[in-house]
Formats: structure tokens, sequence, C-alpha cells
């Protein structure tokens, strides 16, 4: 997860793929890793705070996970957890990592700064919101909101 109260959305995101692991009688966890709370360049206020996690957490779930104030918006505004478990997970499992991003790539052009030569170690990488165009660096022919929110992920 990315931007704003990434704790509160990594549960959700979590919820979500335990549900999902349960159907499928998986044995194996999907990680889920709460990221930066901050893109790496631009941003807007997120637009619709106060509604996250509501109809899949509990009430107190979303109490004990939402900050208190604005220096504890989030522990992974510190330090960037996701990318350093991309990082992690891809050295240890080359070629084996899928990504799936449902918002902006900052996680993963963090993880490219700490270490540039994993790009071609990653099986694949899923995003919403963007498309073959990125690769071709032209950010300003996309009408869609993920690469907008941080633009300098997109270069990276």
């Amino acid at each position: 997860t990315v931007y704003g109260c990434t704790e509160l959305r990594a549960a959700v995101a979590e919820k979500i793929v335990r549900a999902y692991e349960n159907h499928r009688k998986l044995t194996t966890k999907i990680p889920v890793i709460a990221g930066a709370s901050e893109p790496l360049g631009t941003h807007r206020d997120i637009w619709l705070s106060g509604t996250e996690g509501q109809g899949v957490l509990s009430s107190e779930e979303i109490k004990r996970l939402q900050p208190n104030n604005d220096d504890d918006k989030n522990t992974s505004k510190k330090k960037n957890l996701a990318a350093e478990f991309i990082v992690e997970q891809v050295t240890m499992y080359p070629k084996e990592v899928t990504i799936i991003c449902l918002g902006a790539l900052t996680n993963i052009a963090a993880a490219l700064k700490i270490k540039p030569n994993i790009q071609q170690s990653i099986q694949s990488i899923y995003f919403m919101g963007m498309g073959k165009r990125l690769a071709e660096q032209q950010l300003d022919l996309f009408p869609f909101k993920n690469p907008k929110e941080d633009i300098e992920r997109g270069y990276v």
C-alpha cells in the first residue's frame, strides 16, 4: 500500500487477501506490507479521508490503525518497509516474485532506488491506472489517476 495511512490500507488488503487464500485453500500466505505514507515527488491531499476500511474492518480495527496526530501518521514514513521487503524478496527469489500494486508505484520506485539492479529479477508487476506508455515515459498522455499521484516514481 502507499500514501496516507498505509497501515490501515494494508489491513484492508490483508483481510481481502486472507479471504482469497481461504477460499482457494492456499497454504502459502501472500504477504501484504504497509508502504510509504508519502510519494517520492508530487502529491495531493487524500480525497476520501475517513472512509477507508469501512465495510471491511470493524470500527475498533479502524480506530486502532488510524494515526493519532501528524507525528504518528505512519511508521512507514520514517522507513519504507515495503521497498525494503521488495528488495529482500526479489533478491532471495529472483524471477519468482510478482508484485500487485493498487495505487501509485512509489514503493517499487523506492525499491529500485535502494537496489537498481533488481529490475530484471522481478517476474512481473501488475498495476492499475497506467499502461505501456509508462515504459516510454509519456506520463503526460495518461488520463489515469495513479501515474499522476507521484510523477517522480514513474520516471524511476
